[in-house]
């Protein structure tokens, strides 16, 4: 009944990125070419299927770009808007995808070298991280008890289902990975539908 909606959401989530992603490429590649980069990601038929599937998958690219074009424009302008900016949407992506957690100490590394002097903007960064991250800890400590965010159990079951696959499966998932299963069923005679 909803399902309109969620696609609706999914797709101006993809615009977003676009948008951003063509605003980080003008940074740095000039005239048509900064144009490249949100082609090749609406080309990409691994990227624009998850566009029209029920996953986060689109949402997480957002806040990864989002993050890195705010800490590129703190880079730039040295000012507190785009760290918080950039500090709020990672910190929401590492409660969407844990992973990221580890990523903490080099980014902190990062802005201490680069900008020594400026040590409270690292401070900033780490107990703005905090303030947003511990809360969720708190709560999965005392529902779950568990200090972790989440597991990761789920994909190693996905990718468990994978072991006993043959050499033809194999090969097709790979090809429908890189190019889809329309292009991957006519460029691989042995293509069967990756489950």
């Amino acid at each position: 009944k909803y399902i309109g909606s969620f696609y609706a959401v999914n797709f101006m989530l993809f615009l977003l990125f676009l948008i951003l992603l063509w605003k980080l490429s003008t940074l740095y590649l000039k005239g048509s070419w900064a144009l490249a980069p949100p082609l090749a990601m609406i080309l990409l038929p691994g990227v624009a299927v998850r566009v029209w599937s029920f996953n986060y998958e689109i949402f997480s690219l957002l806040l990864i770009t989002s993050s890195i074009f705010a800490f590129v424009l703190y880079l730039k302008t040295r000012t507190l808007p785009p760290l918080f900016l950039g500090t709020i949407a990672f910190s929401i992506l590492i409660l969407e995808r844990p992973v990221f957690l580890y990523m903490i100490p080099f980014l902190f590394l990062l802005l201490f070298i680069l900008y020594a002097r400026r040590f409270v903007h690292s401070i900033i960064f780490i107990a703005l991280i905090f303030l947003i991250i511990f809360p969720w800890a708190l709560r999965n400590h005392n529902v779950l008890n568990t200090w972790q965010l989440g597991s990761g159990g789920g994909i190693l079951l996905v990718r468990s289902t994978q072991v006993d696959f043959s050499n033809s499966h194999l090969v097709s998932l790979a090809i429908s990975y890189a190019t889809g299963n329309f292009i991957g069923s006519k460029i691989y005679p042995h293509y069967l539908q990756p489950e």
